[in-house]
């Protein structure tokens, strides 16, 4: 058993790899939904690509 066991630092780790997984999956449908954009024949803007990124963050809810 570690002596030196600190929750609130455990607690910060497990949020931050929450983090990290919530941002990966925010990637994936990103580059999910471009795919489909450019299969479709539209190029995608800066501006777009923003709305998109909104759009997922709000579905993944991540925070």
């Amino acid at each position: 058993m570690n002596l030196f066991f600190n929750p609130l630092k455990a607690f910060r780790r497990c949020k931050e790899l929450e983090c990290r997984i919530a941002r990966k999956e925010e990637m994936s449908r990103l580059c999910e939904e471009k795919a489909k954009l450019l299969k479709n024949g539209i190029r995608c803007d800066q501006e777009q690509l923003d709305k998109l990124r909104i759009k997922i963050a709000k579905k993944t809810k991540r925070k």
